[in-house]
């Protein structure tokens, strides 16, 4: 703990020496640089947000070295060869146009600063007689707007017929168009024709709002020019759009339609990636440590959509700033709230309602974000074929609060927390109950144009319980689990040579658990004792453009880890380099190789395919030594017309040590040395994954394929010490053949139709092949482990969206969500179970399924502002 205070002290000192910093005058130096990497490195240095459309700046390069003090100067600077110009809609907002482009979302008083001039034709021609024709098209449905008149200085000329079509003669040169109906309001500009020319356009019966969204400068041809291997973004729309179960979106469920995840099945806690375990992912939120992602034994995520601003996602080569997992990484930033306008929205759907309020506490300056969500799932026992399910009751919540401050140009501190709370009581036998708390604090300062730093610190605690009741006997067995962890990390970023992105820092994590307290009605317990431990790591990254063909990632993270309560323990240590290349043939298309090696310190033990609340966390001590994958990739990258359909393959090999597996037999809940009931061993992951997607149009959608296995070996000096006699099995995580479809059809600018199905191998399982009678009593034989599938899963799924109107003035804007989620209801297999036959004394087989039905949803969310 002394350590973890003097690093604290540190990071504070570096911020408040860096505050007395603040420079009015700022400077600009990009040769030959993107625009889109500018404007994001000028939203970042001076909290401002450009909106823009990203094909209209994609191909611009920058070359430009200057002093400045306004965002306005370097801007006009910036679009000065460009056909672009920009709009200040506030100090901190501004949006990029084209030069001819009609911008019919800004409202009256933003109208007298739109650009009036619209240019039309082929400049070579000039004082001839020409032809100007077009589509007048509804905003609303798509339909033709019939009967408008289209007038050409203040005289009218045309009116569109019955396909919203006009067609007028008139002379080139400058003139006043104006467009009239009954329907919408009338639309005037001033055009300058050269040539005969078309101009279709959208008219709406009142103008529609501009979205006040800070924009994601994701660039189109992204799955090509990103040099990380295997990192995925996903947008809080991508993951509305997947129909999910009772219609709530789903944070984690998004994250299987991807190639290479997949889960256990219905109900089923987290997600596998490449063959390895869901205990083994880092997943973060604000930065955070989150060690439970569901509600309801995996019914719904722990996150609240309403509430997450956006999420990156790693099952490739891992930033090196990221540690302590070998698994994937998922890192959920929250939003921060609107500094500008006070936003109320919400949902309210048959499984789970939710609220979210953000507000300016000084506008432009500081805002706090609030998002509460909570359920009601009891209704669910309708639905559900299993007995004991019908007879059990649930409750869960979850709520977050952030608070973001510019202190000013230099300086920005966030302060965050997350709390959920679930409650389950099955068959009144047992009673679930767990619990999560998160808080955090960052604050942010910029030292000069090239060197910003960063200090965090956050609290995480997940407590887990489960009471267990005999009533015939009329006992109560209690277990219990629980574990915090504190960070501290300071973190610097440094963009001082061209084309050459750098950043390192150092990474402090206290782990403190109690891995299992456990006592019954009859005054017996059964404790492990308190352990903790302090994970240290300096990392370094290297994000380098060589040039239009070549980039690479050259990362690298040293941890250092000591178990402080175990004094026959030995302390660990390791390098973990990380790797990723991308070479460019065209824009259209790129291969990329990785290699990545991490380490992890803290695990997971279960003997379960899926996380329960009660499951035991141990730290790496003299007979558990750290977890290690290697992993290397390759990928073949490849987008056709205009970046509009992206396709891609990747294959991957990976290598494990030390895996943790249990022996035959393992009864954790009780073992006073839970060492003695595991094995550790090596394995290895190999696959293919195959990814098409369709990025625009009426008809979008993309398709997944993953071939994988993930195989384990434990073959130990003794025979106790093996499983299947020392040669390979399945891991509780190999699926050979998982395919995700999903389509979404636009029929106008507020209906949707969305389809989606899943098909995966059914997980291993180990059965019992016969028993035997012996002195009264069954004794039972099983398999090899692993031996066996459960049934292959299958589900589609069907999702009408209708989105809100698209008139400005209403007060409240609502979407509404109808779902079938298990189209045909199918009765997936959650797991096969056996029982010995009391007159024949052979095994019957059970298979347990959660859902066996078509299950309806209906979901209405809601905006005002």
């Amino acid at each position: 703990m002394k350590k973890s205070a003097l690093l604290l002290l540190i990071c504070l000192s570096h911020l408040f020496f860096g505050y007395s910093q603040s420079n009015n005058q700022h400077e600009i130096n990009s040769a030959n640089e993107s625009l889109v990497v500018v404007l994001e490195k000028l939203e970042n240095t001076h909290k401002v947000v450009f909106k823009y459309k990203s094909e209209w700046i994609d191909t611009i390069r920058v070359n430009l070295k200057m002093k400045y003090e306004t965002i306005d100067e370097v801007l006009s600077q910036l679009l000065l060869s460009s056909s672009l110009k920009y709009l200040k809609r506030d100090p901190n907002y501004y949006v990029i146009l084209k030069n001819n482009s009609i911008d019919l979302n800004l409202n009256q008083k933003e109208k007298s600063k739109q650009p009036k001039l619209i240019s039309l034709g082929n400049v070579q021609f000039e004082n001839t007689n020409v032809t100007l024709s077009g589509f007048l098209i509804s905003g609303e449905d798509n339909s033709p707007i019939i009967g408008a008149t289209i007038a050409i200085d203040g005289e009218n000329k045309a009116i569109s017929d019955e396909s919203g079509y006009y067609e007028i003669d008139l002379l080139t040169g400058y003139h006043d168009f104006e467009v009239k109906t009954i329907d919408a309001e009338p639309i005037s500009y001033e055009i300058n024709i050269y040539s005969s020319a078309k101009l279709d356009l959208t008219l709406f019966k009142t103008y529609v709002q501009l979205d006040d969204v800070v924009v994601n400068a994701k660039r189109l041809d992204e799955n090509v020019s990103e040099v990380i291997a295997g990192k995925e973004n996903i947008t809080i729309e991508e993951i509305e759009k997947i129909p999910a179960f009772l219609g709530e979106a789903d944070v984690i469920k998004s994250l299987l339609s991807l190639p290479g995840v997949n889960s256990t099945g219905e109900a089923s806690t987290g997600f596998n990636v490449r063959g390895i375990g869901a205990g083994n992912n880092l997943i973060l939120a604000d930065g955070g440590l989150i060690f439970n992602t569901s509600h309801l034994l995996g019914v719904l995520s722990a996150f609240n959509p309403k509430a997450v601003n956006n999420v990156d996602f790693y099952k490739g080569v891992k930033p090196a700033k990221y540690g302590g997992r070998i698994g994937s990484v998922l890192d959920v930033q929250f939003s921060s709230g609107s500094k500008e306008r006070t936003v109320l929205e919400g949902g309210v759907g048959i499984l789970a309602s939710n609220l979210n309020f953000e507000t300016p506490i000084q506008k432009d300056k500081s805002s706090i974000q609030t998002a509460f969500r909570l359920a009601y799932p009891n209704y669910l026992k309708n639905y559900v074929r299993n007995n004991d399910l019908k007879n059990s009751a649930a409750f869960f919540g979850d709520g977050q609060i952030k608070y973001s401050d510019n202190l000013n140009e230099n300086n920005q501190i966030t302060f965050s927390t997350y709390l959920s709370k679930d409650n389950f009581n099955f068959a009144n036998e047992l009673h679930y109950d767990y619990s999560q708390l998160l808080s955090s604090i960052s604050w942010e300062h910029v030292y000069t144009d090239d060197l910003i730093s960063s200090a965090f610190y956050s609290y995480s605690s997940y407590a887990s319980g489960l009471n267990s009741f005999d009533l015939d006997l009329g006992t109560e067995q209690v277990w219990n689990t629980s574990i915090e962890a504190h960070q501290l990390n300071l973190d610097y970023s440094w963009d001082k040579f061209e084309n050459n992105e750098i950043s390192f820092g150092v990474n402090n994590t206290f782990y403190s658990l109690k891995p299992r307290q456990f006592e019954d009605t009859n005054g017996i317990s059964n404790n492990l004792p308190l352990e903790q431990a302090l994970e240290t790591a300096v990392y370094f990254d290297n994000l380098i453009h060589i040039n239009d063909k070549f980039s690479t990632y050259l990362g690298g993270r040293f941890t250092a880890y000591s178990n402080l309560l175990d004094s026959t323990s030995i302390n660990y240590s390791g390098f973990d380099p990380r790797v990723s290349l991308n070479y460019s043939f065209d824009n259209n298309s790129a291969v990329k190789l990785s290699y990545n090696r991490s380490r992890q310190f803290l695990h997971l033990v279960s003997n379960t395919t899926s996380i329960s609340p009660v499951d035991i966390r141990k730290l790496s001590n003299q007979q558990i030594k750290p977890s290690i994958s290697d992993q290397i990739s390759f990928g073949f990258f490849k987008n056709f017309f205009n970046n509009n359909i992206e396709t891609s393959i990747e294959v991957y090999r990976g290598w494990l040590s030390n895996v943790i597996d249990y022996r035959n037999g393992a009864d954790l809940s009780q073992s006073k040395q839970i060492e003695e009931e595991l094995l550790q061993g090596t394995g290895k992951n190999y696959g293919v994954e195959v990814y098409a997607k369709k990025m625009r149009g009426d008809f979008t959608g993309w398709i997944s394929y993953t071939y994988s296995r993930s195989l384990n070996i434990v073959n130990g000096k003794l025979p106790n010490d093996r499983i299947n006699s020392g040669l390979k099995y399945p891991s509780n995580f190999d699926q050979p053949h998982v395919l995700n479809v999903f389509t979404d059809y636009r029929f106008n600018r507020r209906l949707n139709l969305i389809f989606n199905f899943v098909y995966s191998t059914g997980r291993p399982a180990t059965f019992p092949t016969a028993v035997y009678n012996g002195y009264g009593l069954n004794v039972v034989d099983y398999s090899t482990r692993n031996n066996y599938r459960i049934p292959n899963y299958h589900r589609a799924d069907l999702s009408l969206h209708v989105a809100p109107s698209l008139k400005k003035y209403q007060k409240i804007r609502g979407s509404w969500t109808f779902t079938l989620y298990n189209l045909y209801g199918r009765r997936n297999a959650y797991s096969v179970f056996y029982r010995p036959s009391i007159v024949t004394n052979r095994l019957n087989s059970y298979k347990l399924s959660i859902l066996g039905n078509v299950i309806p949803a209906i979901t209405y969310n809601f905006k005002l502002k």
